[in-house]
């Protein structure tokens, strides 16, 4: 696999997730791990570096040939 179809496919990977961050978000959805229900603060900083890889994955892949 070529470095560029690796970040393309890891940037679509991070975005699918920020995007269901925000899902869970706006539609008030818990996440639940073995009993212990998941703070939604946790929820946002996980949406903000998932954004933010899936943008550094595609501005990579874009520079690179």
């Amino acid at each position: 696999m070529k470095q560029k179809c690796f970040l393309q496919l890891i940037g679509a990977l991070f975005g699918a997730k920020a995007v269901f961050g925000i899902l869970y978000l706006l539609f008030g959805w818990e996440v639940t791990i073995s009993g212990w229900i998941m703070p939604l603060w946790l929820i946002v900083v996980a949406v903000v570096v998932d954004g933010y890889l899936a943008f550094l994955a595609y501005k990579f892949s874009k520079g690179k040939k």
